[in-house]
This record gives structure tokens, C-alpha cells and sequence, in this order.
């Protein structure tokens, strides 16, 4: 699981998003913050569609998952940390971000049920709406 920031409607947002093993998205949420109590959220939302927790949980290492992982999923959860190169679903944003011709001006695409703008990166992989 991993989140990413977006501009949505003029306001910036986080977009968090699971996905499974096999590279499937599970879930989104939006929040307005990168805290605990939005990552225990999203492992809230996530825990009521699956049978049973997950083995493990992989994330870039941000401070609010590994408490909200045990406290939401269990503390049988392993949770691993994987830097970008190596998550998959750090991976996965870069579809949604690499959705616009860097030469055209910035569209919005849809996904699912949501709108978003669709985000290039800079020549330093820096986000730019």
C-alpha cells in the first residue's frame, strides 16, 4: 500500500491505494492528510473486503503504518518496508501519473468511480500538475 499526492478539483489531496500480490488494486481512499488516523482508515476500509488479514503489508516506511497496520490488521501482519525501485505499488502510480503528454497541458482522466488530473513528473521525478 502506498499513497501519492494529487490535485483533485483544485484541491490537493492524498490518494491511498492497496493492491494485492498479483499487482490488483484493492482499494482506494482520499484523504486530506498523510497521518495515522487516515492510514488506519484506508486499513479499516481495506480489512472489511477480505476474508481473513494479509501475511504482510509492504509500504515505503512512512511513520503512521506500522501502528495502524498492528492496530487495523493484527500484529501477526508483517510489515515490510520497500523503497520505491522495489514496491509495487509505488510502481502502479506511475500509470496514473504518466498520464498526460508532457507536451500538452494537463487533462483529467477517470478511474473508476473518481475523477483525477492526470500528473507528469519533472526531469527529478518531482509530481507537477
Amino acid at each position: 500500500m502506498d499513497e501519492t499526492y494529487v490535485k483533485i478539483q483544485g484541491r490537493w489531496c492524498y490518494l491511498y491505494r492497496g493492491i494485492d500480490e498479483y499487482g490488483n488494486l484493492l482499494d482506494v481512499r482520499l484523504s486530506e492528510h498523510r497521518d495515522r488516523s487516515a492510514t488506519k482508515a484506508f486499513f479499516e476500509q481495506v480489512a472489511e473486503l477480505m476474508p481473513e488479514p494479509p501475511e504482510r503489508v509492504v509500504t515505503d516506511g512512512h511513520s503512521s503504518y506500522p501502528r495502524a497496520i498492528s492496530e487495523m490488521l493484527g500484529e501477526s501482519v508483517q510489515h515490510e518496508v520497500s523503497k520505491s525501485v522495489h514496491n509495487p505499488v509505488e510502481q502502479s502510480h506511475r500509470k496514473l501519473k504518466q498520464r498526460y503528454n508532457s507536451d500538452l497541458a494537463p487533462v483529467s482522466s477517470e478511474i473508476g468511480v473518481f475523477k483525477f488530473p492526470v500528473i507528469r513528473e519533472n526531469r527529478h521525478g518531482t509530481p507537477m500538475v
